[in-house]
Parts: structure tokens; sequence; C-alpha cells
């Protein structure tokens, strides 16, 4: 008995000295001999500028020589064999394409510490599945993670922006969360996305770019002839785009934007030739560029007078639109509004239209003012 207890306790320690060190090494910093450093102008930090070692799972040290690490230099790891990827708090800077083509690298942590994942950081990493960005970082730039393996993704409230084509040809992914304060999301940002069927955004997106989701298959909500994209509170945010008017059987000639709708993306009127008459609510907050280019019959646009974010562009080869009537009174007009306005007359095809502003009552003063007859504008 006491024989089988000592063989137990043997093979108890021989496994114990064949893990450990394994999760030593993991646990543990990359070894500073891996990498080149170069301190920084200021003597009090360094840069990584290259990464030079064969080690795959890599922790990147917080010192060198007893001074904090702060920046990754641009293509620090590029196309290296790298599989797993911390960057430890302290980091502030990454350098553009510094882990471009990694492709067998599977997982990345990025710290709060770093404000920005910058263009094609981790673009080409074909193979990575597991992305943790921490509370923290406030920008992901342009082909951040285009063409990487990511297969969902949830970004932190912190961020504020989301570059162009940040998730283009992600051909495995299926949802993305924008984070409930983002509030610009670029153009083509998760185009061609084969596989991606869910979009949330929240409450603070103020503009979305053309293309957005182009040639991805988004569920959308419809309501009323338009998709849109939200959550589960308010599936109405975002008015993506508006199904063409001269479709078999289309019994519209106008459209009531939603409620509850907050944004309306570039292009998203695109088009649609044949519409003459567009709703818009209170409380919307941007709109797109271009979000009324080649609506060839649209006569009048009612919108409120609260615009946060106006795109330039708005009224391309809009021949026919004869009135907008803004919801509120000329004193009011928050900045974004005033520059919707004065675009009209940077087109000639809108150099005439003419501005009304609400009165509920008979207006006392000069001016062109409207009113709402039978849910119709009517001018005073």
């Amino acid at each position: 008995m006491k024989k089988l207890s000592l063989l137990a306790l043997i093979s108890v320690i021989i496994l114990a000295l064949l893990i450990v060190p394994f999760f030593v090494f993991y646990d543990n910093a990359t070894s500073t001999s891996d990498f080149q450093f170069e301190l920084n102008e200021d003597n009090k930090s360094y840069t990584l500028q290259k990464f030079i070692g064969r080690t795959t799972k890599i922790k990147i040290p917080a010192e060198y020589k007893g001074l904090p690490i702060k920046v990754i230099a641009h293509d620090a790891f590029r196309e290296t064999e790298i599989t797993s990827l911390i960057i430890p708090e302290g980091i502030e800077e990454i350098g553009y394409s510094a882990f471009y083509g990694c492709r067998n690298l599977l997982s990345v942590t990025v710290p709060s510490t770093v404000r920005s994942i910058p263009e094609w950081a981790f673009g080409g990493c074909e193979k990575l599945k597991s992305v943790e960005i921490k509370e923290g970082v406030e920008r992901v730039d342009t082909s951040a993670f285009a063409a990487s393996g990511i297969e969902e993704i949830t970004l932190p409230n912190s961020i504020k922006k989301v570059g162009n084509s940040a998730f283009e040809y992600c051909q495995s992914l299926v949802k993305v969360d924008f984070g409930k304060n983002t509030e610009t999301i670029g153009s083509r940002v998760c185009y061609n996305c084969d596989r991606l069927t869910t979009v949330v955004i929240h409450e603070n997106i103020l503009h979305i770019g053309k293309e957005a989701f182009h040639s991805s298959p988004v569920t959308y909500n419809a309501d009323g002839g338009l998709n849109y994209l939200g959550n589960d509170t308010n599936p109405f945010i975002v008015l993506m785009c508006a199904r063409p008017i001269y479709e078999e059987n289309w019994p519209y000639d106008f459209y009531f934007v939603n409620t509850n709708c907050k944004c309306i993306a570039s292009a998203a009127f695109n088009g649609c030739y044949e519409i003459k008459n567009i709703f818009i609510p209170d409380g919307l907050r941007g709109l797109g560029e271009a979000a009324f280019t080649s609506c060839l019959s649209l006569k009048q646009i009612v919108i409120g007078k609260d615009l946060v974010y106006c795109g330039d562009f708005l009224f391309r080869e809009n021949d026919n639109l004869d009135s907008i009537f803004i919801n509120g009174d000329e004193s009011e007009l928050s900045a974004a509004t005033q520059k919707m306005i004065l675009s009209l007359s940077s087109s000639y095809s809108t150099e005439n239209t003419k501005v009304y502003y609400y009165s509920e009552n008979p207006p006392q003063k000069e001016g062109n003012y409207w009113h709402m007859v039978d849910d119709m504008p009517i001018s005073w």
C-alpha cells in the first residue's frame, strides 16, 4: 500500500513538472530579447520596434530596462507566425499594420490604455477568431480588422468612431455590436461579409457611411417600405435604405420615417425615383451625405430642427424639390439644420427650393410658414 501511495505521489510530481512550466511561460511576459526597442524622445519610455523571436504565444512586456514600453511601431509583427497576443496595460499607441498578415494569430487582447486601433493593425489575420477590446479604446480605424477571421465582436462602450472598411471582407463574421456610444460608422464598414446577419446599433449614432453593409446578408427591420437597424429596445434607430418605389404593386408615393429613428444613413433614399414626399420625425439627430440623391420626383420633405450631424451633397439631382418644411422656428435651428438649409443653394437643382418654418397659428410676421392639415404640410 505504501508503495502504491509513493508511486502515485511521484506521478503527481512528474505531471506538475510538465504542466507548470507551460502556465508559467504563458502567464509571464515574453523575454525582451525577442524584441528590438528604441528609446523615445522623452527619454522616459520605449517603442517596441520589431519582433525578432520565434515564440508564437506573445505577451508583450510592460517595461524594458526599467522604463515603460508605450508604443508598438508600425509593421512590428507584420507577417510573423505568432498565434496569440496579449498587449499589456500601459501601451498607448499601436502603429499601422503592426500585426498585418499574422495568418496564424488566433486571439488578441487590446488594453484600455490604447486610444485607437490603427489602419490595417490586424488586417489579413485570417485565423483571428477571438478579439477582446478593453473599455477605454475610442476608435477602430480604417481596415483595422479587414479580411480577418473574426466571427463575432462586441465593441466597448468607449468606442466613438469605427472607420471605413474596418471589418470589410471578414468572411466568418456573423454578428457585430457597435457599442452604446458609437457616433460614427464609416463607409463599407462590413462590406462583403458573407455570413453577417446580425448588426446591433445604439441610440447615440449620428452618421453611417455609404455601402456600410453592402453585399452582406444583414437582417433589416422593415417598416413602411423602409429598412432599419437598431437593437432589441429600439429596432428602428438607423434608416439604412428604402425599397425602390418602382417595384411592382408598390402602393406609396411618400414615406413616413419611423418616429423612433435617430439617423438616416448616407444615400438611404438614393435612386428612389418616384418618391414625392418624405416625413421625418423631430427626434432625428443625424442625416448622412447624399441621403436624397437622385430622388427625381421628390417634391416635399418635412424634417425637425435639431439635427446634430448633417452630411454633404444631400440634394443632388433633386430638380423637382419644391419645399422643405422645418418643424420649428427659424431662431431655434441647430447648426447642422442650418447647414442642411444652406446646402440647398449650393446645388443648381435646388437653388429655388423654398424653406418653411412651423407656426401652429397664422404668423404675425413676414416669411414662409406652414402648419399641418389632415397629416399634410400646408403653407400659410
